[in-house]
């Protein structure tokens, strides 16, 4: 995963991960997410120390 600055949180409009697995009887699963659905695009701190 990453961390992402104020501004890049408002200039994108989403980060899609997409995931494909086989399981065991051979049959393919994909899932995509946009990470940043759920966002919250105006942060208290915004652009906080890391560490």
């Amino acid at each position: 995963m990453d961390w992402f600055t104020e501004r890049a949180i408002r200039e994108a409009e989403c980060v899609i991960v997409g995931v494909r697995v086989v399981d065991r009887v051979g049959d393919t699963h994909e899932r995509c997410v946009n990470l940043l659905k759920e966002a919250n695009r105006h942060p208290r701190r915004p652009d906080a120390q890391l560490f």
